[in-house]
């Protein structure tokens, strides 16, 4: 059976199903087509309900190792960093992917060297810099990129690793991490 109908293919089958039913079959045989009928559909809510629903975050726990990782290993493990600015919030978001290979919970901590703006750290895998330029107190001067180094420190029960992106308010996906 394909399990990978859309939406207009599993309706124009459930038509065909229903008027063959209603007008040829015997009972038998119009059992077995709702029957059919009844599994498509719900192999295809599945599917939609599944796309519709998709966490727009990233999934943390559990996370699959992002490299071969040593049984002894312990403390967290960076998989990923990234910044990406957002145009329409004057906003530079920082993600880190991180998981324990021993299943713990991990916290965050986040700083900025870069005093303006608007830096809104939480004990999160992700934050934002707000850094809209204007003359205003608190604001950042008019520039392409805003200096500074965003730093997070992931810890686990077992241990922490740092990583420090140099690079401000740039998008970018590299940064320098290691354990504490």
């Amino acid at each position: 059976m394909n399990k990978h109908l859309t939406l207009r293919s599993f309706l124009s089958l459930a038509a065909i199903v229903f008027l063959a039913a209603a007008c040829v079959l015997t009972p038998d045989e119009k059992n077995a087509g709702s029957n059919i009928a009844n599994q498509l559909m719900t192999e295809e809510a599945q599917t939609a309900t599944a796309k519709f629903y998709k966490s727009p975050t990233p999934t943390l726990s559990p996370t699959p190792p992002c490299m071969p990782v040593d049984k002894n290993t312990t403390g967290p493990v960076i998989c990923r960093f990234v910044a990406e600015f957002d145009q329409l919030s004057f906003s530079t978001f920082y993600t880190v992917t991180a998981y324990d290979p021993a299943g713990g919970k991990l916290s965050y901590k986040w700083t900025n060297s870069n005093p303006c703006g608007k830096f809104m750290a939480e004990d999160d895998y992700t934050v934002q810099w707000a850094h809209p330029d204007s003359n205003k107190p608190g604001a950042c001067p008019e520039q392409a990129v805003h200096p500074g180094t965003i730093t997070v420190i992931v810890t686990s029960a077992s241990g922490s690793v740092k990583c420090e992106y140099v690079n401000g308010s740039a998008p970018g996906d590299v940064a320098q991490c290691q354990k504490q």
